[in-house]
């Protein structure tokens, strides 16, 4: 926004006509514009085509452009794209070009305008006569109480232009529109109308007769310029600032009109200096000056104005009505397509929960997903009970009962929080709910730009970090202000520690910061700081480890083995039956235990659970959810049923779907050429049956405590899960984690990678 915008005009229209009565700031210059100047020669398309220029010697570039029949290229004006002349010369359809009616007017050779007076400065406003643009602005009375958006040029007129009704009076009345609001903003939303009405209790007041009949907050925005190559997303940067500032604004001066007269009194003291001021031949710098004390609306809009340039929350006081405001602090990235994609768009989480920062702090923040994991970074800490502290102004709601509550919650929420607390610790220790109390604490302190969410850091700094590729401060102003706020003969300057975190990624381990600057449990307080002042200068960029889980060629063949083996036994044992002959259904029984029967009825074979089970039962289709295996192995045009005896594979077999037990037949295993190459398991809680038992082999000969865990938290190595994530989803401590590395070392690909 400080890139686009121009000026803030106040405009009106009374039985006299329409009038502009204010604006700030009082001369808005504009940005100037990029022209692309064509080439001057006669062969100017063989000089847009590089590979026919180099196909060519100079001496037929030169007869090419000699033995030319048609006239020699003249520079066309009109190909140069140059804003309105910005000067005191007026506008208007009766007056001649010189040009033809489908070409811009010939600016570039026009004489130079005159030399503007002190009531030119009065008359003229971006080429315009004001009255002409105070028309332009005010629109047809059934346009009014929605969004206004108009584009001239190189300029975009935003606002939400409102006017008395049908019977002359200023009153709030509930109209409901069948179609919504006009344009792109015609979604069955309720119109900005029924959200002032609502806004005002619904009340139906209504001011004494006046001349005040319109009036319309114009925000005045210069558009990019065409020459770029990143247009921007235009249409939700118009919305963006119509709905956080233009439509807020208005709608407290509308409550303002209709219950205390209040916009058209401040007209009147302001049309009436405008007078006087234009009478003693003062400039219109001195009449804007002089209405900043005399006027409330005029202070209030170079208080915005300002704001907005420096991308700061403004505090406005509108007759006693106190109002804030602020404009998402990366708003200017919607006008540039790569920033928008990259932070706005293609960073949505995956989970379902969306971002918890709601609708409002969506677009223009490039904020991290709020997770239970993250930590919050207070920006403004109290420093010794300064005076002016804000968080002492939240002390002082102690005295009015009826915010007691909130206030002494909120200043021990304030009192906990720290970056080496994750916010789920934060409402353990304060016995909160996060979603219902803890976040909501959070997204007010980040809103009013009094925190921000960073990584959880280690209490004892071994956390490693890397450097942004861009600061937002010139390194000779960070190294000054940082060499004033730490003097500690052990903390080296700022460009040094910059360097050593920069290099430190080239070190397979001791990589952390203690590691690279603390080495002393003593500096850990010191340095402890130096991390926060970083933080807070976005100097800072954590570094989180990430798993992904590999399965070896040693492993893969293991499995196969396994797999033959338990193969052929079965085969054998099945050749042993065939031999037997028929037999009784008493002699049935096999008498190594394997379980199988038969039954009279012909070609239609049955599993038996094993004799030392009671309640034997047929199976059924559900018989693997009941924890019963059934496996099929065809021989000979025949099928046979046996029991479960895979217990080689672990439980990632036994405990797996009817797919699982089928899958025995060399077309679910691997290539020959892939057996022999690792692979990276992609998603471990969705794995594959063959992943499932590459998985359980990778547990033989752990330790049982170790493989459970291994079993529990492998879901999460896909390689997208921080290492905070899965300490926080598992339930588990950082050291245990650990030990699971440790012991699945060769199985396991780890690497870091920022948030």
């Amino acid at each position: 926004m400080a890139e686009s915008l121009l000026a803030i005009l106040l405009v009106t229209s009374s039985a006299k006509g329409p009038a502009l009565v204010y604006r700030w700031p009082p001369s808005p210059v504009c940005s100037p514009r990029l022209c692309r100047a064509r080439p001057v020669d006669g062969s100017w398309p063989s000089q847009l085509d590089n590979p026919w220029r180099a196909s060519h010697t100079p001496e037929a570039l030169k007869e090419q452009t000699t033995n030319r029949d048609e006239p020699p290229f003249v520079d066309d004006p009109e190909h140069r794209w140059q804003r309105p002349i910005i000067t005191v010369r007026i506008r208007s359809p009766s007056v001649s070009t010189g040009t033809s009616p489908h070409s811009p007017p010939d600016r570039t050779f026009s004489p130079p305008p005159p030399e503007p007076t002190f009531s030119d400065e009065y008359d003229q406003l971006f080429g315009y006569q004001v009255d002409f643009l105070a028309g332009l602005l005010l629109p047809h009375r059934s346009m009014c109480h929605q969004k206004f958006e108009l584009v001239v040029d190189d300029l975009a007129f935003i606002g939400h232009p409102v006017c008395v009704d049908k019977n002359g009076k200023w009153t709030f009345t509930l109209e409901k529109s069948e179609n919504g609001t006009r344009g792109r903003d015609s979604k069955g939303s309720p119109s900005p109308l029924q959200e002032e009405s609502e806004a005002s209790s619904l009340t139906e007041l209504q001011s004494e007769d006046g001349w005040l009949q319109f009036f319309h907050l114009v925000f005045v925005l210069d558009l990019p310029d065409p020459s770029s190559s990143a247009s921007g997303n235009l249409s939700k940067y118009f919305d963006t600032i119509y709905e956080q500032v233009a439509f807020t604004v208005t709608a407290v001066l509308f409550q303002e009109q209709v219950t205390n007269n209040f916009v058209e009194e401040e007209c009147d003291k302001l049309g009436a200096l405008r007078d006087l001021s234009l009478s003693e031949g003062e400039p219109f710098t001195g009449f804007a000056n002089k209405g900043l004390q005399a006027s409330s609306i005029a202070s209030a809009m170079k208080s915005l104005f300002e704001a907005i340039k420096t991308s700061r929350i403004v505090q406005l006081t509108i007759n006693d009505f106190p109002l804030e405001l602020q404009l998402p602090p990366h708003l200017d990235a919607l006008l540039h397509n790569e920033d928008e994609a990259e932070m706005d768009y293609l960073n949505a989480p995956e989970e379902e929960d969306s971002s918890g920062w709601g609708p409002e702090m969506s677009f223009g923040w490039r904020l991290p997903t709020l997770t239970p994991w993250k930590s919050l970074l207070l920006l403004d800490e109290p420093k010794g009970g300064e005076s002016g502290d804000p968080y002492l102004d939240l002390k002082g709601l102690l005295l009015n009962p009826e915010d007691r509550g909130v206030a002494e919650g909120l200043v021990k929420f304030l009192e906990t929080v720290a970056i080496t607390l994750s916010l789920a610790d934060v409402a353990s220790l304060l016995d909160w709910d996060l979603e219902a109390q803890v976040y909501p604490i959070v997204r007010w302190l980040v809103y009013h730009r009094r925190a921000k969410i960073v990584d959880t850091i280690h209490p004892g700094l071994k956390t490693a970090f890397t450097v942004p590729p861009r600061f937002d401060a010139p390194l000779s102003d960070l190294t000054a202000e940082f060499a004033k706020d730490f003097n500690h003969p052990a903390i080296p300057p700022l460009p040094r520690i910059l360097s050593t975190i920069s290099s430190s990624m080239s070190k397979q381990t001791e990589n952390h910061f203690y590691a690279c600057f603390v080495q002393s449990k003593e500096l850990i307080p010191t340095f402890h700081d130096v991390v926060i002042w970083m933080l807070k200068h976005d100097l800072l960029i954590t570094l989180h480890l990430r798993i992904r889980i590999v399965a070896t060629p040693d492993l893969k063949l293991r499995v196969q083995l396994q797999r033959e083996k338990i193969l052929a036994r079965k085969k054998a044992r099945l050749r042993g039956r065939g031999r037997k002959g028929s037999r009784s259904h008493e002699d049935d029984l096999d008498p190594q235990g394997l379980g199988l029967t038969t039954f009279p009825h012909p070609g239609l074979p049955w599993l038996s659970l094993s004799p030392k089970k009671p309640n034997n039962r047929l199976p059924s289709a559900d018989s693997s959810r009941s924890g019963i295996s059934e496996l099929v192995i065809r021989e000979d045009e025949e099928e046979f049923y046996v029991d479960d005896d895979y217990g080689d594979y672990g439980n990632g077999l036994i405990e797996g779907s009817e797919t699982d037990m089928n899958d025995v037949n060399d077309s679910s295993w691997e290539g020959d050429s892939e057996r022999h190459s690792p692979s990276i398991i992609s998603d471990p809680a969705r794995a594959t049956p063959l992943q499932r038992r590459w998985l359980s082999a990778m547990s033989e000969g752990k330790d049982p405590y170790i493989a459970k865990r291994f079993e529990q938290i492998n879901q999460y190595f896909d390689g997208s899960r921080s290492d905070d994530e899965i300490l926080y989803r598992a339930e588990i401590s950082r050291k245990q984690l650990r030990e699971v590395l440790h012991h699945y070392e060769e199985y396991l690909q780890t690497f870091l990678h920022p948030s």
